[in-house]
C-alpha cells in the first residue's frame, strides 16, 4: 500500500513540474504595435477552415495610459471583422492583454 502512494504521490510532482502554464509562463513575449497589428491584419491565418487574426504570444496595452494605441487597436480590429468576407476569428494564445478588452467594441 506504501509503494501505490509514493507512486501517486511522484506521479503528481511530476506533474506539476510539467504542467503547460509553468512552460508558457516562461514565454517571451511581443509588445503588439500599430505596425505589428497592421501587418498581422494584412496576413490572417487559415484556422481549422476560419480565417483567424493571430496575436499570439504578444503583449497588447490596453490601459488608458495607452489611450491612442486602444483606440486604433479596436477600431483596426472592428475593420478586420466587418469586412472580411469569410467567417474571421480573433487568436489571444499565451499572449498577456494589459488593461481591459472589451469585446463588445
Amino acid at each position: 500500500m506504501g509503494i501505490k502512494w509514493l507512486a501517486i504521490l511522484l506521479i503528481i510532482i511530476v506533474l506539476l513540474f510539467l504542467h503547460p502554464s509553468a512552460v508558457i509562463a516562461d514565454v517571451e513575449r511581443e509588445n503588439l504595435t500599430p505596425e505589428l497589428l497592421q501587418e498581422r491584419i494584412k496576413s490572417p491565418q487559415l484556422q481549422d477552415g476560419i480565417f483567424t487574426l493571430d496575436l499570439t504570444y504578444l503583449e497588447i496595452d490596453l490601459t488608458p495610459e495607452n489611450n491612442e494605441f486602444k483606440e486604433q487597436f479596436y477600431r483596426k480590429l472592428q475593420n478586420f471583422l466587418n469586412h472580411t468576407d469569410k467567417i474571421s476569428g480573433l487568436d489571444f494564445s499565451h499572449s498577456l492583454i494589459r488593461g481591459d478588452f472589451l469585446s463588445n467594441r
